[in-house]
């Protein structure tokens, strides 16, 4: 059995397999619905196929009808929602197949599945049923596992959540601009300039091409690669950066400048760009302000509280991006795959970089003065 396939019965690709993607109403507004005693009237039908592969061992020619059942994985019981009646009449009359196979013969059919407005996510029992022609009697049953993927509403939160704050965020800037320039002299000014576009030239203008090229041989764990760019040597320049800047505001001008050269270079102004490089900004601000790494008395040299702190900024803004690239462009990630970016690319090569950066802070320090 192939769940999810094209009219043919071959596999989607564009889905995970196993899977059916459903439209399900917000949680939050069945309870509003509920309460209110509204109802949402609409009668929506999504479809797909579903795959099956049949064959003939033995030695006559056999007409056969396939047909199925998605049944609720703890009780048993068909799920109606899954096979919603059309027209007025039972789904059966619609989902089925029929074929005839001849001796050692083999045959792919397809099976459209309907799936009602009601339907909910989680996990549920795909039965086929192969009978022969004419009877009731049942030759073959064939279970399998499949889960049901609804809108995820996580995501979906998250994204509003990082845009309010990054919008947020923008706002008190030009609003309170002079305020947060004056508190800088134009010698850190230079150099936080400075930084930003060594991060610009030193990471994403070589990553243009490594990132294509990454993906083509590394594949799925491209990332462990590309996070010695995006990750160690970015946090080393942001953790130098604020041993020797240790004020309020410098990571957010250093943001600043990657995404103005960013955008006007590469032509890198994107929603998600603007989301997740604000986003990070905020959180490490206030993580450093809070953790005393920055402030009215700064201790930014503590390498373990900077790479923790850094870890954690980096894990949620992680998380946060991999949301907004859910929502606005409709993308799939395997629950692994989040967790490999966010435990290893943000959390462990952040706290290397960090670790290192104090360092570099450190000694660039000693030649300033």
């Amino acid at each position: 059995m192939i769940v999810p396939s094209d009219e043919d019965g071959y596999g989607d690709p564009s889905h995970p397999s196993n899977t059916l993607v459903i439209r399900e109403t917000s949680p939050a507004l069945k309870k509003l619905l509920k309460v209110t005693d509204l109802r949402i009237d609409r009668k929506e039908l999504t479809s797909t196929f579903m795959g099956v592969e049949v064959s003939n061992k033995g030695e006559n020619t056999i007409p056969v009808v396939i047909t199925y059942d998605i049944l609720d994985i703890r009780t048993g019981e068909p799920v109606k929602t899954f096979k919603p009646a059309i027209l007025g009449m039972n789904a059966d009359t619609f989902c089925y197949a029929a074929l005839t196979l001849p001796p050692g013969s083999s045959s792919l059919v397809s099976l459209p599945l309907y799936v009602s407005d009601n339907a909910m996510g989680g996990n549920y029992l795909l039965r086929v049923k192969v009978k022969i022609t004419g009877s009731d009697w049942i030759a073959v049953t064939e279970d399998q596992k499949i889960t049901a993927v609804s809108r995820k509403w996580g995501p979906i939160m998250i994204t509003f959540a990082s845009s309010l704050l990054g919008l947020t965020a923008v706002i008190l800037f030009f609003s309170r601009s002079k305020e947060i320039m004056d508190r800088f002299k134009t010698r850190n000014l230079v150099l936080i300039s400075l930084f930003g576009t060594v991060s610009f030239a030193a990471i994403n203008l070589p990553m243009t091409i490594l990132w294509e090229l990454s993906h083509a041989i590394f594949g799925p764990f491209s990332f462990l690669f590309t996070g010695l760019f995006h990750e160690v040597l970015l946090y080393m320049l942001i953790a130098s950066l604020v041993v020797l800047i240790p004020k309020p505001g410098v990571i957010s001008l250093f943001m600043v400048v990657r995404f103005l050269l960013g955008g006007f270079i590469t032509g890198s102004f994107t929603p998600i760009t603007f989301i997740t490089l604000s986003l990070s900004a905020v959180i490490l601000e206030s993580m450093m302000y809070v953790t005393g790494i920055t402030g009215k008395t700064p201790d930014p040299e503590n390498r373990v509280r900077m790479g923790v702190v850094c870890g954690i900024a980096d894990m949620v803004s992680g998380y946060a991006s991999f949301s907004v690239w859910m929502v606005l462009y409709r993308l799939f990630y395997s629950n692994w795959y989040i967790m490999a970016n966010i435990l290893i690319d943000g959390f462990l090569y952040t706290f290397i970089g960090a670790w290192f950066g104090i360092s570099l802070g450190n000694r660039l320090k000693k030649v300033a003065e």
